[in-house]
């Protein structure tokens, strides 16, 4: 999908280069048997444009690239965070620097709460098919919270990748231990969470970032749909976020 930014006649233009430029992403899809259909949206704002296709399309998972470039008052850029903040669908915001075809190990990092997450299961479940189709295993790492209730899941969502849990005792231990130490043939997959929904951890926020400037080489920060129920009534706009639903240092 491509937001071309004008309006009037030079919008046309825009929506022609779009076009040509989306249909080298369809050729290079059809190549992997891969079905894909093209989306043009003409709008001023790019998250504005790309909220309404969500909405308009019925679209039930983004898929956003990331150039892993940090702003002071920004998680991923202007576009990116605003169609976090503005939707419910999956989100995975991916920085992808090695051929997936090359990665040895998938390694899922879940923090403290995630389980009870409406879209948990269903992030799982995808996550779980990327390392099987990669033919990688999954090394689970839970952040300040015991595996046995996460075994349950393992067993019961399919596939079925070889699969290993580790608890990580805090924060730091995993920036430490495992983020500084990432691999070129490793994928991290962070299961993350909206500001103010249930999971959400001020640590999730940082992430990024630490993954930006460590040695990991490609990484994904999955953001799981969202149910009406699970969102504030303040929004992820809100100053404050629902105390209830936060795990703090």
């Amino acid at each position: 999908m491509s937001v071309v930014q004008k309006e009037g006649k030079g919008a046309e233009k825009g929506v022609a280069n779009a076009e040509k430029m989306l249909g080298h992403a369809v050729m290079y899809a059809s190549g992997a048997e891969v079905p894909v259909r093209m989306l043009t949206r003409v709008d001023l704002n790019v998250s504005n444009g790309i909220t309404r296709a969500v909405t308009e399309e019925r679209i039930t998972t983004i898929v956003a690239g990331w150039d892993a470039q940090m702003t002071s008052r920004q998680l991923f850029g202007s576009v990116i965070d605003r169609v976090i903040e503005r939707t419910n669908q999956t989100i995975l915001v991916s920085k992808i620097g090695s051929p997936l075809n090359t990665v040895k190990r998938v390694i899922l990092v879940i923090a403290n709460g995630a389980t009870r997450k409406t879209g948990f299961s269903d992030a799982l479940q995808k996550i779980k098919l990327i390392s099987s189709k990669l033919n990688a295993p999954l090394l689970v790492l839970t952040v300040n919270e015991e595996t046995d209730k996460y075994v349950r899941y393992m067993k019961s969502i399919k596939p079925n990748p070889p699969t290993t849990l580790m608890q990580v005792e805090s924060w730091d231990a995993l920036n430490k231990e495992y983020i500084q130490k990432v691999s070129n043939d490793e994928l991290v997959i962070i299961l993350s969470a909206r500001k103010g929904t249930i999971g959400w951890h001020s640590r999730l926020e940082k992430l990024p970032e630490k993954l930006a400037e460590g040695p990991c080489d490609s990484f994904i920060i999955y953001y799981p749909v969202e149910s009406e129920e699970e969102v504030d009534i303040r929004g992820t706009r809100g100053t404050e976020v629902p105390k209830t639903f936060l795990y703090k240092d």
